[in-house]
């Protein structure tokens, strides 16, 4: 009996050095795989800052290709115009004109249309240059919207009608210049999903305390594949012009960091349609916006 227990007592004895011994390897191979996941989750925040900081840049060259495309048309106007004006003096010293009324009704009405698109485009860069702001602000959805219209009418052109249904809104607390990214994003989008004519429906409303607003494209649409990998950075159809990849990445991640949510449904051959909501500002939020605001609650012109 002592025998035995002797060699039972050594046999546990080893045993247990033996299993001291797997808990420290296992231990080391833990602490190792540990140092891998740190690793690579400051590997994804240091790719997605990198993404995001080139969607921003992308969208920067959007904005001065879609400013510098819509001041060009009433420059042109008013530049035609200061020649038609030293032109129609020369004439009238000359005496060789008596009714210059009508030509110089002509060059102020033309003029006119085109010094206020000026204005419009100027005052949709203004409410854009906050792309890269987190301050946060009450904003008019519907007024964001027609900013980002103005912007990209030159992708628009003769062949997308855009069809508005605006609804009476409340103020939402927000990143405005983050927020005019991503409708940017989701109306450039639906632009590059039409081939050839094709149509844009814009639809806001307000439901209780929520703020809707629902973009619908007559393009080619997406399969249940594709919609899948929708978010997947990897994916991008931008040479078939299904124009998702990036720009709905970050359309998500901004939605979501203003407090809202994002809904896409398409159909190949019928089209996309894009949902997004965000929270009605409540009163104590928009006491730190009173700068933004009119006396009536609303936002100024």
């Amino acid at each position: 009996m002592a025998i035995e227990k002797s060699q039972l007592h050594e046999q546990l004895q080893q045993y247990s050095a033996s299993l001291e011994e797997q808990v420290r390897q296992r231990t080391q191979e833990l602490v190792g795989a540990n140092e891998g996941l740190k690793q690579a989750y400051l590997d994804l925040q240091k790719a997605q800052a990198e993404i995001i900081q080139a969607e921003k840049l992308a969208a920067v060259g959007r904005l001065a290709a879609g400013i510098a495309h819509e001041i060009n048309s009433p420059l042109g106007v008013i530049t035609s115009n200061v020649d038609i004006l030293g032109h129609l003096i020369r004439r009238i010293e000359s005496g060789s004109i008596d009714q210059p009324m009508d030509i110089l009704q002509s060059v102020a009405k033309s003029s006119a249309a085109a010094s206020a698109r000026l204005r419009r485009i100027t005052k949709a860069f203004e409410a854009f240059a906050g792309l890269d702001q987190a301050e946060v602000k009450a904003l008019n959805i519907n007024n964001a919207i027609d900013t980002v219209l103005t912007l990209l009418e030159h992708e628009f052109g003769n062949r997308i009608r855009v069809e508005k249904e605006f609804g009476d809104l409340d103020l939402v607390m927000c990143s405005p210049g983050r927020l005019h990214q991503a409708f940017m994003n989701v109306l450039l989008n639906a632009a590059q999903s039409i081939d050839g004519n094709g149509e844009i429906r814009i639809r806001s409303e307000q439901r209780e305390e929520k703020i809707i607003v629902t973009i619908q494209d007559t393009g080619r649409g997406m399969t249940p594949e594709q919609l899948a990998n929708l978010f997947d950075p990897g994916f991008t159809q931008k040479e078939q012009r299904i124009g998702a990849g990036l720009g709905l990445i970050i359309t998500g991640q901004i939605v979501r960091e203003n407090g809202g949510d994002i809904q896409i449904r398409s159909t190949p051959g019928v089209g996309t349609s894009v949902t997004i909501s965000f929270p009605v500002a409540g009163p104590l939020s928009l006491r730190g916006a009173s700068s933004e605001l009119s006396p009536s609650g609303k936002e100024q012109d």
